[in-house]
């Protein structure tokens, strides 16, 4: 494990090992909602979680060799989300259009990194952005956790309301949260790990007992539902390599300059989603040293536009940092070897899919709601900043915590720094990030199109 320099970092393999076992459970109900959100498009399903889990490994596996960080790689719930109305509204119903056009915002990705353009982009984004999106991040991690519990919702007439209390999945909830306090106030390792690790033994036997006492069969039928019937590999041929024809493209100038809005839409999300949750991250694992920060951060958006080109191959939504690398980090992971651990689990989710694709959300929401907790103290850093940077921080903690666009709301809070600025009479202020401005307007522009 020299490769990874385990005592360098002043990390042990028994907390990568943890931490990564940690990430993929919080994560693993992206293999759940991915196929069911772009079945929506007329893709076969299990073609598209084959795809899903595959281009998670690839993915990672690159960025953890090349590196070394403790970043897993999975579908954006901001490009998934827009999948969707970009097939139906933008493409008529064509996905293999967005999936051609993510495949080639990976290849603008790869190029922009290379050319150095991007060190060019990253020097004029404004520093209150980075607090900011952590705190975001926190939110959208909390009222996910929070939804999936069903602690409140709100109904057609827009009352709110509270959820039930006494019953299983919040007493599982409390009970993990608590565990996980209280390993952590003991300073013992993969603290989260294990709180989650519990939460799923409760509810996989609280599962069983509920399926005993329903079905007919006992424990061979159970066995045979959530083991034997894998979705088999051979499905991904269903979604792999979908792509329109050139001919297509050529003789139809207005799919053709369809496919240019897509790029660019995709790109510029991909592009600042990834750059906002890298960024989170990166500081999470306290790199001390400035200049090895920027490095991996340039490692880590070259990895993001290979990503986005694999698994535009592969037959899904592009692939970007992942924002559950939190719960890893958090847990104590510094090195690949974590990394690493996530793909090996996603390995053996191939083998028993019906575990995850069935698998109940209740298990991770105890450690979203407590890492969105954690993740929400950034705010704290708000009451230093001057007006002009604190009410678009604001804006960028709850509009991508409400709306999962973390891209879109960067996009709009560095605009309406601008305009805050120029209204303060400060716009000396803004004209060494004019040309960001700029690229941001056009972003809003392409997003809104999109939607």
């Amino acid at each position: 494990m020299n490769f990874f320099s385990l005592k360098l970092h002043n990390t042990t393999i028994q907390k990568e090992v943890l931490s990564g076992i940690s990430t993929f459970i919080a994560m693993s109900y992206i293999l759940t909602v991915n196929p069911i959100i772009l079945s929506r498009t007329g893709m076969d399903a299990g073609g598209v979680f084959i795809a899903t889990v595959l281009s998670i490994i690839m993915t990672t596996l690159v960025g953890a060799f090349y590196t070394k960080m403790p970043l897993t790689y999975a579908p954006s719930l901001s490009l998934n989300m827009m999948f969707v109305p970009m097939t139906m509204k933008t493409c008529g119903g064509d996905y293999r259009m967005v999936l051609l056009a993510t495949y080639l915002s990976g290849i603008v990705i790869v190029l922009v990194v290379i050319t150095g353009a991007y060190e060019q982009i990253l020097i004029r984004i404004p520093s209150f952005v980075k607090h900011s999106v952590i705190a975001g991040i926190g939110l959208m991690i909390l009222l996910a956790g929070s939804n999936v519990l069903q602690l409140f919702s709100l109904d057609d007439n827009g009352e709110f309301h509270f959820g039930k209390v006494l019953y299983k999945e919040i007493l599982f909830c409390l009970l993990a949260i608590a565990l996980v306090q209280f390993l952590k106030s003991r300073k013992r390792q993969g603290a989260i790990a294990i709180g989650i690790m519990t939460t799923y033994i409760l509810a996989a036997i609280s599962e069983l007992i509920n399926y005993l006492q329903t079905q007919q069969g006992g424990v061979e039928k159970f066995l045979e539902t959530y083991i034997s019937s894998s979705v088999p590999i051979g499905s991904i041929i269903e979604v792999a390599y979908q792509f329109p024809h050139v001919e297509e493209l050529i003789y139809d100038k207005s799919k053709f300059f369809r496919l240019i809005m897509l790029v660019f839409t995709i790109t510029l999300v991909h592009f600042f989603d990834a750059f906002g949750t890298t960024s989170a991250e990166l500081e999470q694992i306290e790199i001390d040293d400035e200049n090895y920060d920027q490095e991996a951060k340039r490692k880590t958006m070259l990895v993001n536009g290979i990503g986005s080109l694999l698994s535009g191959c592969a037959g899904t939504a592009s692939v970007t940092t992942n924002a559950e690398n939190m719960v890893g980090i958090k847990g104590g992971a510094k090195t690949g070897l974590s990394a690493i651990v996530v793909c090996i689990c996603c390995i053996l989710s191939l083998f028993v899919s019906p575990i995850f694709t069935t698998m109940s959300e209740y298990i991770v929401a105890p450690v979203m709601i407590y890492i969105g907790i954690i993740f929400l103290s950034n705010l704290r850093y708000i009451r230093s900043m001057r007006l002009s940077e604190a009410i678009p921080s604001v804006f960028i903690v709850f509009y991508s915590g409400v709306t999962f666009q973390v891209g879109e709301a960067v996009s709009f809070g560095i605009l309406l720094n601008m305009l805050l600025k120029i209204m303060f009479g400060r716009r000396k202020e803004i004209t060494n990030y004019w040309p960001i401005i700029v690229v941001f307007c056009i972003v809003c522009i392409a997003i809104r199109s999109a939607n």
